[in-house]
């Protein structure tokens, strides 16, 4: 069973507004097992919708960012340790500091969707190439603000929360022609950002006088040679800025942005705003998936890998990489696998002559040679079907098979997670969506029943809400009263139907659907 402080703490990072994928993160790089942040994600994250959402926030592995975001998730190292007050300094730190890791995951164009909730592989993943300088490092042309990019962009400034003395005044729409955003406006791949336009806030913005980041002007930046380079880097005349931060000592003159979020000078290496202690300039070669390799150490982001082997290191995927001595899992070393034989599956399944693993961990008893993945955290061998590390008790592995989200079934059951759903029926069994269910006979949510719920006529309308014939449901719950006939989801976790207007599940003012609806 998964730990409730975990639960509990994921729950209060989703009501702060950090997104799923950047709490999983942190928590699989911080030790915790892959099946346990999976089923506490579910269990918090999914039944847990604020209404009034900041941006989603990426968090950074860069321990010199002020507040030390990922130490303090790396504060949940163990099972054993608290989990209930590491959330208060990331919150702290992207409002007072200027959400410095969203930046990065704006300005590197969101990489691909690294979920290991939807992403496996199919086979023996292939060795990646090393990555030079970027694409350009010409500075980018400026745009001449619009009235309504200022108007947006204090709207932003606004809705992203900012205290009073972090945005005092809004820019003046009427002088719109005097701002103008330094090179390219990064656009958002992620539906919610871009559907509440924060990237704004994200590009830099400059009048004759100032330049400004994440509603700030940058201290001491100058206006006239300031240049956007990429990666989120810009310079000027007296200083390199990483997402509105100077970067201490670097040298604008000899500054060339690599990839990955790496760059140099002619004194150092960069990661993101900060130096990297004793990384040799000469030979430093970017690698991918964050990682990065001098003649002496491997680098994952900022950090040398202690023990690892440059000359025979290779990435095999974003979180599994090997040398000759070793097979590593986001940088940790997996105790007893054998780097000869090792193969990754995917982004949390490998093997290896002696073992099956998901994430740094061998799944007990499981034979890598009849070893497969299904999907997700589904697998299977020929003896047990397994979620995460945990063997599902009664599985037929010969017809299990993985569906969509975290469900599965076999000849016998339908399973959620790693637990039967009891009375279910698997031959009719089908996943409807935002953790739904049905067969011939009842609708699900998780793994509970919706008492009364009509499964012919069920069917999922968005932001958690579903209706049937007789009543609409809001994550499993029955919303009394409301008319399933005029029932619409909106955004932002509303609704409405002919009646009323509805919030979280709850009849809330009917302004509050009019306000969505007109954004």
């Amino acid at each position: 069973m998964t730990d409730q402080k975990l639960i509990e703490y994921i729950a209060s990072c989703v009501k702060n507004g950090i997104s799923r994928d950047a709490i999983e993160q942190e928590l699989l790089r911080s030790g915790w097992n892959p099946a346990d942040v999976a089923e506490g994600l579910n269990t918090a994250c999914e039944t847990t919708t604020p209404r009034e959402t900041p941006p989603p926030v990426s968090i950074s592995n860069n321990e010199s960012d002020a507040g030390k975001v990922s130490a303090a998730f790396a504060g949940l190292s163990t099972r054993k340790k608290s989990v209930g007050i590491v959330i208060v300094a990331g919150i702290v730190f992207f409002v007072v500091v200027g959400g410095v890791a969203i930046g990065w995951s704006l300005s590197s164009g969101q990489k691909k969707d690294k979920s290991v909730l939807s992403s496996e592989g199919d086979g023996n993943e292939k060795e990646v190439p090393a990555v030079s300088q970027s694409d350009s490092d010409t500075p980018r042309a400026n745009r001449q603000a619009t009235k309504q990019d200022i108007e947006q962009y204090n709207e932003q400034c606004k809705s992203a929360s900012l205290s009073s003395s972090l945005f005092s005044s809004p820019l003046s729409v009427d002088d719109f022609a005097d701002y103008s955003f330094v090179g390219d406006t990064p656009i958002p791949e992620d539906v919610d950002m871009a559907s509440n336009r924060y990237h704004l806030i994200f590009s830099y913005l400059q009048d004759k006088n100032r330049v400004y980041y994440y509603c700030q002007a940058i201290d001491g930046a100058d206006p006239a040679s300031f240049v956007v380079l990429s990666e989120g880097y810009a310079t000027d005349k007296n200083n390199v800025y990483y997402s509105g931060q100077a970067i201490d000592g670097a040298d604008p003159a000899s500054f060339v942005v690599l990839s990955e979020g790496y760059a140099t000078d002619k004194n150092n290496v960069y990661y993101l705003a900060s130096a990297i202690t004793g990384a040799d300039l000469a030979s430093f070669v970017v690698l991918s998936e964050g990682y990065a390799t001098d003649k002496n150490n491997v680098y994952y982001v900022d950090s040398a890998i202690t023990g690892a082997d440059p000359a025979s290191f290779v990435v095999l995927n974003d979180r599994y990489t090997k040398d000759k001595n070793n097979v590593y899992y986001w940088g940790q070393v997996i105790t007893g696998a054998d780097p000869a034989s090792f193969v990754a599956l995917g982004e949390i399944h490998a093997t290896d002559t002696n073992h099956a693993y998901v994430g740094y961990q061998a799944i007990t008893g499981a034979d890598p040679a009849s070893f497969v993945v299904l999907g997700g955290y589904y697998s299977a061998d020929k003896n047990n079907a397994y979620y995460g590390y945990r063997a599902i008790t009664g599985a037929d592995p010969a017809s299990f098979v993985a569906l969509s989200g975290h469900y599965a079934k076999d000849k016998n059951n339908a399973y959620y997670l790693a637990s039967a759903i009891t009375g279910a029926d698997p031959a009719s069994f089908v996943v409807v969506g935002e953790g739904y269910t049905k067969d011939t006979k009842n609708v699900y949510f998780e793994h509970q029943t919706i008492t009364g719920a009509d499964p012919a006529s069920f069917v999922v309308v968005g932001e958690g809400y579903a209706k049937d014939k007789n009543n609409v449901y809001y994550w499993g719950q029955v919303i009394t009263g409301a008319d399933p006939a005029s029932f619409v989801a909106l955004s932002e976790s509303y609704a409405k139907d002919k009646n009323n207007c509805y919030g979280d599940g709850r009849i809330v003012e009917k302004a509050q659907c009019e306000r969505v609806l007109e954004e």
